[in-house]
């Protein structure tokens, strides 16, 4: 079951994410797939913090499921609305 969840959320994320800001975003992703959270956090901040609205989605993602980060469901918000006024749905 947590193998399938996580699968579910690498997808979810893959999709989310695009290709915008693709050598961070790049970055964040294989951070993600080797395990390594706080990496994937790093690269998909840097992202979201220069106003990338597929980066800012990724980063409420890790939040939301506490990876990488203290789970801080405030914090995922922050980032989705973010996102979301962006146009990222």
């Amino acid at each position: 079951m947590m193998k399938r969840t996580a699968a579910i959320l690498v997808f979810g994320i893959a999709l989310f994410v695009g290709s915008v800001y693709a050598s961070d975003i790049d970055k964040g992703f294989d951070a993600y797939q080797n395990g390594d959270y706080a990496e994937a956090v790093k690269w998909f901040r840097l992202s979201a913090e220069q106003g990338n609205a597929k980066g800012q989605g990724a980063l409420a993602i890790l939040y939301k499921n506490g990876l990488g980060v203290t789970q801080d469901y405030k914090e995922a918000a922050k980032w989705y609305r973010l996102s979301a006024e962006q146009g990222n749905a």
